[in-house]
């Protein structure tokens, strides 16, 4: 992703619902949506022992929000695409890349840090 290599399935123009790449792609998106560190957020925020019904019912608003923004972003998403091209698809696929590299450092760096007993980064 941060070198710009494009997706072995975005290669294959002959046939791309029969490959079986495009097929395993999708269900990756899944964890992101639905994932279990989206579950634990929705589980401590509706917390009957921490939180009120008020609280409560406005992380249930926000829930909604933000699903039905990705849900327009996915019915959207051929829209989305033309309008910014092969060009702003290659940037911001590269732009997610350097932000899921430096997540991952920054896992790795602060595990150490914390196996090592050294001080917080």
């Amino acid at each position: 992703m941060v070198l710009g290599d494009p997706p072995s399935a975005a290669k294959s123009t002959t046939n791309p619902k029969g490959d079986p790449l495009n097929v395993a792609i999708y269900p990756l998106a899944t964890p992101i949506i639905a994932g279990p560190g989206s579950m634990l957020a929705i589980i401590l925020l509706t917390d009957n022992n921490r939180f009120t019904a008020s609280e409560q019912a406005l992380t249930l608003g926000v829930l909604a929000i933000v699903l039905s923004l990705m849900l327009l972003i996915f019915l959207l998403s051929d829209v989305i695409s033309r309008i910014i091209g092969r060009g702003g698809t290659n940037v911001l696929r590269r732009i997610m890349g350097v932000i899921l590299a430096a997540l991952s450092v920054n896992l790795i760096v602060s595990a150490l840090a914390q196996w090592l007993n050294l001080p917080p980064i």
